[in-house]
């Protein structure tokens, strides 16, 4: 899909043209730039959303947080958002308390119009409100005033903490206010970016970071939308010089794919690299998103256990990544339960080229034979990276959750969350420092340090992190 040329577009890179305008001040020196903009300036897509929507409603944490140390970046994900909607039937802007950025347009849409876009990035810059940590009332108060029946509407909320006491509260209160219909459709999408403000933290002050990628896992994943967790609370830098040389990449590493029902997917998941590694969690729990039903679907034959809805996502997804491969790079594709291997056994520890179709067709078959069994063990899946050589410069892990398994043989069939966490952590120190982990995080019912761990080390080593809407691709 090209990208097309908007105000919104053109003003984004103006903005983002100088790195010292960062520097300087978060907030104000980077909205001081306004009014200066390049009209032939394009920038790039955002990530994993479905855009069949009309009708969209962003919904903003104005915490101090926020205000102090995210603004700018909120300024270019909201911008980022409206570039791929070239052309709206009507807008919305609210904070998570449900207070209106333009007070005079309550329970109105805003009309999409140029002067329009500019008004609300123009206001964006001065606009604070009083903000309680959740966004539980402003969801509710977009759904109220807004749902109809005859509208295709989709709630993007930008966030960087959870205060409230219960997550579970939270999402039934969702549930109730955005109930499915007999397809399993919500009455709106709801989408959020998360913006890892509270990853700055120490350890013992992140938790209102953890609730929130917990909070922001299960509410997008229970209302047809994608979480993504942001690798940086600031906004990119762009060489002006460079720009059109970049969009020109950007274009091949944002491609517009077209998903179920011919519906339109665009991804920010950089999918350039020249050696590229695809990492499957094959483990049972890939079998389905509550344990219960994974134990049910254990005991099924072989057929069944390959048409679950989960696994065929996860197949549909590496399917959707390798047919991206840039054509003059090189390519390899494990899979890992209790041990990693490569599909094709007979190319471990070497590096397939893309040119080769037939021999990615066939890895592609291999992976479509596999059958989630077993125990996940993340520290053989990343021991990988090191195993090849050259290394990779590109890994994509898709996974459900944290690793049941570690690199000591365990002392029990039970697994508790601590110890998962700790397998983790060891795990992790297996790669190596400047190859980016992009995570594609597939739901798994109770495992609430998973999107915060997997967010964390999507920052580290500044990949992508995104649980995905359940019909993507």
């Amino acid at each position: 899909m090209k990208t097309v040329p908007t105000i919104t577009t053109a003003l984004l890179l103006f903005l983002l043209a100088t790195p010292s305008v960062i520097a300087k001040s978060p907030r104000d020196e980077f909205c001081s730039r306004i009014n200066e903009w390049d009209p032939h300036m394009q920038t790039e897509q955002i990530g994993s959303i479905p855009i069949e929507s009309e009708y969209i409603i962003f919904i903003i944490d104005t915490s101090g947080s926020m205000i102090r140390y995210a603004w700018p970046k909120v300024i270019e994900q909201l911008l980022k958002t409206l570039t791929v909607y070239p052309k709206l039937k009507g807008i919305q802007i609210m904070n998570d308390m449900g207070t209106y950025m333009f007070p005079n347009t309550r329970g109105q849409w805003i009309p999409d119009m140029p002067e329009r876009r500019r008004a609300i990035i123009d206001r964006l810059c001065t606009w604070r409100a009083s903000s309680n940590g959740s966004p539980v009332e402003g969801i509710t108060a977009a759904i109220r005033s807004f749902y109809s029946a005859d509208k295709k509407i989709s709630l993007y909320f930008y966030g960087d903490e959870f205060t409230r006491d219960s997550i579970r509260k939270a999402i039934v209160h969702v549930d109730s206010i955005n109930p499915k219909d007999a397809e399993g459709n919500p009455l709106v999408r709801i989408h959020a970016s998360g913006f890892p403000v509270q990853f700055a933290n120490p350890p013992e002050l992140q938790a209102t970071g953890i609730k929130f990628a917990a909070l922001m896992r299960e509410l997008t994943g229970r209302n047809g939308g994608t979480f993504v967790g942001l690798n940086s609370f600031k906004p990119v830098e762009i060489d002006r010089n460079n720009v059109r040389a970049r969009n020109y990449e950007q274009s091949r590493d944002v491609p517009t794919f077209v998903g179920k029902g011919n519906r339109e997917y665009l991804t920010g998941i950089r999918l350039g690299g020249r050696r590229i590694l695809i990492l499957l969690d094959a483990s049972a729990s890939m079998l389905d998103e509550t344990i219960v039903n994974v134990s049910r679907r254990r005991n099924m034959d072989d057929a069944a256990k390959r048409r679950s809805a989960k696994w065929r996502q996860a197949l549909a997804t590496v399917d959707w990544i390798s047919a991206r491969f840039p054509q003059q790079s090189q390519y390899q594709i494990y899979t890992f339960n209790t041990n990693a291997s490569p599909v094709l056994s007979d190319t471990r520890g070497h590096w397939l080229p893309v040119s080769n179709i037939n021999e990615l067709k066939r890895a592609i078959d291999e992976v479509k034979q596999e059958i989630p069994e077993g125990g996940s063990n993340l520290d053989s899946a990343l021991h990988v990276i090191t195993q090849l050589n050259p290394r990779p410069d590109n890994v994509y892990l898709i996974t459900d959750g944290l690793p049941t398994l570690g690199r000591t043989p365990p002392s029990s069939t039970t697994v508790f969350p601590r110890e998962r966490l700790r397998h983790f952590e060891e795990a992790v120190t297996r790669i190596p420092f400047g190859i980016p982990v992009n995570v594609i995080l597939l739901p798994m019912k109770g495992d609430l340090m998973a999107a915060s761990a997997f967010w964390n080390l999507a920052l580290y080593t500044q990949g992508w992190f995104l649980t995905p809407a359940v019909d993507w691709p």
